[in-house]
């Protein structure tokens, strides 16, 4: 695969692999709509912030984005965690196949609001991606981490970028990181599949000044950043994106109205990809 002049390969489970299918499709990276929007709005972070840092991917699966983060993004390193021990050697390979070998740090354990443990539940064969994790006794125990734990322990703390996607266990994540949040308030890439998950996700960064600056993704993935703009129109654009959530796909005016209102309020232009 070809993006930017630059060429990248990635290794998965077997020719019916979900994402791969879609990498073979399109010739571009794996959700590239949200990968495309988190690069924009890292760089508009550079007028006031220094260029660099590091980005944690909790969910990495095979490495997609963190590969992005890092051969692209130019963040450093990129902490990559994932759940399960067959996909973690997959997301090796791929990292140092895409010259990241130095610039990234592959931990192969759950994300929670602690250190314990947790039960693995694999996703269907042809989307191992949907792995999830529970609490509770089970086949497969994984150990699981804090966030803010495993940093201390590694002495990071530059955090620019939290993406999460751990299939229902986001809230535990966020949980785990209230440090990192407050300390660096790193852009955020969350994924929510209902109104009531989005809700729960806000109150867990609420006081820490974010808003939600665009919504992307074959699932709901959430882009939300600190940004100038004020404290009321920060509550009432968040309070917007509860309500766009309550909305049917099949209403798409209104959903593409009350998007557009959003992006005006926070970022000061309107610019979408194309059929959104």
């Amino acid at each position: 695969m070809q993006y930017r002049g630059a060429r990248f390969s990635f290794r998965t489970f077997g020719g019916n692999d979900h994402i791969l299918k879609i990498l073979r499709r399109t010739g571009r990276f794996y959700e590239q709509d949200v990968l495309d929007r988190l690069q924009d709005r890292y760089k508009a972070s550079l007028r006031s912030r220094a260029q660099g840092g590091c980005a944690v991917d909790a969910g990495a699966f095979i490495g997609t984005h963190s590969i992005f983060f890092g051969a692209v993004m130019g963040l450093n390193p990129v902490v990559s965690f994932e759940a399960n021990p067959s996909t973690y050697p997959i997301l090796q390979q791929n990292l140092t196949a895409n010259g990241l070998a130095e610039k990234s740090i592959p931990i192969n354990c759950a994300l929670g609001e602690g250190a314990g443990s947790v039960t693995l539940e694999l996703g269907a064969a042809d989307n191992l991606g949907s792995t999830k994790v529970r609490h509770g006794e089970g086949r497969t125990t994984i150990p699981m981490v804090s966030l803010d734990e495993e940093l201390d322990r590694r002495a990071i703390t530059n955090v620019r970028l939290l993406k999460v996607d751990v299939e229902g266990a986001e809230l535990d994540v966020l949980d785990g990181a209230h440090l990192t949040l407050a300390r660096c308030r790193p852009l955020l890439c969350i994924e929510a599949h209902t109104p009531q998950h989005l809700l729960q996700v806000l109150r867990r960064i609420e006081g820490l000044g974010y808003v939600i600056v665009d919504c992307l993704g074959l699932s709901p993935t959430y882009v939300i950043e600190c940004n100038e703009a004020g404290r009321l129109t920060k509550f009432a654009v968040n309070r917007i994106w509860l309500l766009r959530a309550c909305v049917p796909q099949t209403l798409k005016t209104v959903r593409w109205y009350l998007r557009r209102i959003c992006q005006s309020l926070t970022t000061g232009r309107w610019d979408p990809p194309k059929g959104t």
